[in-house]
């Protein structure tokens, strides 16, 4: 392999390495709001801010168990992690409005070393919501919180800004669709001021393996498992029996709520189930204009008994399939309020 081709193999093994840790950086989705413990940031930083001087040898180390002797590949990887950036965010509410003394937990991408984490830290906005992030590496991702307020998940299909974000070192990277953003323009994240809560049955995000022959499997929201008699019955139908199928092959999922149904929820701002308009299933398959091995959905969900809960469900095909849900559900037939406050939690039977 010749020197330009080891470089496009070195830029392309950094957008994997980039994607792969910023999603393990990634936060677990929850719709609930708790303060986040203070995370001590490996890296120091000076006194007016800046990051100290890091040790370029510890890039360097790791360019060298992924390049070999290739000096030019390790030289644009060792730069790549080593590249300062400065994150210049502000936190408001879903009126536009600063919120003051929110927390903001943030996790750089640049330890060469994947099985380890990059610098991480912890900051506080001042009272025009304004924050800044100060590291080096291949992109950061930031997550805001504050008590008091709940937080939802930016959802770039639907170009909606949430309480988290993914922001790419435009010094590395050139122009990007996913600035630091700068004082004038900054990064936003937004947090919802909660209204009026009520106790919920909220289960965390699990997942479960489905087959790829149709055959159901049914999810309990009041307890999480897996039951034939569950409220959500997931299906799962997939063509991907060619050796080493990569894609696109043709796979499709149903949901179905025997006896009620569901209807998708296209604002995570709106925490009141509708009245109205529910199917009792849906189907899920990969759009022809783009096609994807998964997708990632929000339902409102009306069970046949006049309860109402929320989900969201991700579904990844390819190789062994699962799917991952997590679950909000009112356990008083006919109340349609799903905001939830852990401090009103009730503990699932």
């Amino acid at each position: 392999m010749n020197s330009k081709r080891k470089l496009v193999a070195a830029v392309l093994l950094l957008s994997v390495f980039s994607l792969a840790l910023f999603f393990w950086l990634k936060p677990v989705r929850t719709t609930a709001v708790a303060p986040t413990p203070a995370v001590q940031a490996p890296m120091k930083t000076l006194p007016d801010g800046r990051p100290a001087p890091v040790d370029p040898n510890a890039a360097m180390r790791g360019a060298k168990e992924n390049f070999g002797p290739d000096t030019n590949a390790m030289l644009a990887f060792a730069a790549a992690m080593m590249k300062p950036f400065e994150l210049v965010g502000q936190v408001v509410d879903q009126n536009g409005e600063p919120v003051a003394a929110a927390t903001v937990d943030w996790g750089a991408n640049n330890n060469p070393d994947p099985n380890a984490s990059g610098t991480r830290g912890t900051t506080t906005t001042d009272s025009s919501g304004m924050f800044i992030v100060r590291s080096h590496g291949l992109d950061v991702y930031a997550r805001a919180s504050k008590e008091g307020y709940a937080t939802f998940y930016s959802d770039n299909r639907k170009k909606v800004r949430g309480s988290d974000g993914g922001y790419k070192n435009g010094g590395f990277l050139g122009n990007t669709d996913l600035p630091t953003g700068n004082k004038n323009a900054p990064a936003i994240l937004v947090l919802r001021k909660m209204g009026e809560t009520v106790p919920l049955i909220h289960i965390a995000e699990r997942s479960v393996q489905t087959p790829k022959n149709g055959s159901p499997i049914g999810v309990d929201l009041e307890t999480g498992q897996t039951s034939s008699q569950g409220d959500l019955k997931v299906q799962c139908w997939t063509n991907d029996q060619a050796e080493n199928a990569q894609g696109p092959y043709d796979w499709r999922c149903l949901l179905t709520v025997t006896g009620g149904g569901l209807i998708e929820r296209n604002d995570n701002t709106v925490f009141e189930a509708p009245a109205t308009g529910y199917q009792e299933s849906v189907e899920l398959t990969p759009s022809p204009e783009k096609w994807a091995s998964k997708i990632e959905r929000q339902y409102f969900v009306k069970l046949s008994d006049g309860r109402y809960a929320w989900i969201n469900f991700r579904m990844r095909t390819g190789g062994e399939h699962f799917f991952v849900i997590e679950s909000s559900l009112n356990p008083t037939p006919g109340d349609r309020n799903l905001e939830f406050d852990p401090a009103k939690v009730v503990k699932s039977p």
